[in-house]
């Protein structure tokens, strides 16, 4: 008696439609193809209202927005990396300036501490 009750798939969410007897319900579930919830077509999460455009167009969007994020840190990056780059260069001048005009000094340091070893 049980077996004749109509009930509705456990996958309904995803998108089946099926409404079987109890008895049919085990080798239903099975073998339905909404078992996943993620569509075969656009790779989307599967819902009875689901539409593949809609769900591309989405992840479209998302995609773009994403990417300007990630181009404006790349900027961000670029630019610090050129300060760095010229500041690094400011203090290698700085050194360089440093070393002749005190090149007297620093060569008899230097061949001083070459000789100790």
């Amino acid at each position: 008696m049980l077996g004749k009750l109509k009930i509705r798939c456990i996958y309904n969410e995803n998108g089946c439609k099926e409404i079987l007897t109890l008895d049919n319900l085990e080798y239903h579930q099975k073998s339905c193809r909404f078992d996943k919830p993620i569509c075969d077509q656009c790779f989307g999460l599967r819902s009875v209202d689901h539409n593949c455009v809609k769900y591309l167009l989405e992840s479209q969007q998302k995609l773009i927005e994403s990417n300007k994020e990630l181009q404006k840190e790349l900027n961000s990056t670029k630019d610090r990396i050129s300060s760095l780059e010229k500041e690094i260069e400011s203090y290698l001048q700085t050194i360089q300036e440093l070393t002749i005009a005190n090149e007297d000094k620093v060569e008899p340091i230097l061949r001083t501490f070459f000789h100790t070893f």
